[in-house]
């Protein structure tokens, strides 16, 4: 799990790559990673909003939509990928 500084690092990035976009679609490929809710119910939540501001908050980063937080723990890894996801069995 990344420490407090590369969680900083990874929402600064962020939100300079993605701050104003409109989610199109959300694919969750592993549903076992959603706390209270459904990865349906998620996407239908998302779908055409619009993130305004990529912060963070303790060692997880938010996203602040137009309507929605989206609070995601950067896990093992570390890294929050922008674009379609590969066959590498980490961008799951």
């Amino acid at each position: 799990m990344p420490e407090l500084p590369e969680t900083e690092t990874i929402a600064r990035d962020l939100h300079a790559a993605i701050r104003g976009a409109q989610i199109t679609a959300v694919v969750v490929p592993r549903p076992d990673v959603l706390r209270g809710t459904d990865s349906v119910g998620l996407g239908a939540a998302l779908t055409g909003a619009t993130i305004t501001a990529v912060g963070r908050r303790a060692k997880s980063v938010v996203l602040t939509l137009d309507r929605w937080r989206v609070v995601v723990p950067p896990r093992f890894t570390g890294a929050l990928r922008i674009g379609a996801a590969t066959d590498d069995p980490y961008d799951a």
